[in-house]
């Protein structure tokens, strides 16, 4: 899933990014906040890339982008309640808001069910952050491991925003996200049917 995706004209839209808050360049897509427009480049090049990789991987987006009852069956919360009650694996793609207000990369995992593989091999590759950050967010809380790609800010986004380097900038997410997928899906859980997983600490991870 890509963040944000239902919630564009709202407070919770995503970050617009360093280049539109304080540069004041304009937006890549005017409908909608930055972060949304990378999170959905991202999501397909993961869905495609895993794909590839031999993944049963889907994608779910709103066909809305404004949806201001979070019960909606359309929403991300809505469809990763019911997904993640039949137990497959949720993840909702973003990118964090620029420095000081950001906190860097990282998996905010799912609260709603204990820790597996895939939650450790995504923390490994981009950070970790509390399963509890800031009171337990409403994604976790429904079964959403929130994955926080990078700083909406210099020198990533420069990259993402330059016609040159976009499409190698996504494909090196994507690539990186399905590589952590496909090691936590191999990785052989403990005798006790338990994945080996390290704590998840208090602190936010860095940049």
């Amino acid at each position: 899933m890509a963040g944000h995706a239902d919630s564009q004209n709202m407070i919770s839209a995503g970050t617009p990014g360093y280049a539109v808050s304080v540069r004041r360049q304009l937006p890549i897509d005017r409908s909608m906040r930055d972060e949304l427009y990378w999170n959905l480049k991202a999501q397909n090049a993961i869905v495609h890339l895993g794909q590839k990789q031999g993944l049963n991987i889907i994608s779910y987006t709103p066909s809305q982008r404004t949806i201001w009852d979070d019960k909606d069956p359309q929403t991300n919360w809505s469809q990763a309640s019911l997904l993640s009650s039949k137990g497959h694996y949720v993840i909702e793609i973003h990118f964090d808001a620029y420095s000081p207000h950001g906190s860097g990369s990282g998996l905010i995992p799912a609260i709603n069910r204990p820790l597996n593989t895939v939650d450790e091999s995504l923390a490994q590759s981009f950070g970790r952050f509390p399963r509890l950050f800031r009171g337990g967010l409403g994604g976790p809380l429904r079964g959403i491991g929130i994955l926080e790609l990078g700083m909406l800010q210099p020198p990533l986004e420069e990259k993402l925003r330059n016609i040159e380097t976009r499409a190698q900038t996504i494909e090196c997410l994507g690539f990186r996200v399905v590589n952590a997928l496909v090691k936590g899906i191999n990785q052989s859980p403990d005798t006790a049917g338990s994945a080996r997983l390290k704590t998840y600490r208090s602190t936010s991870p860095g940049a």
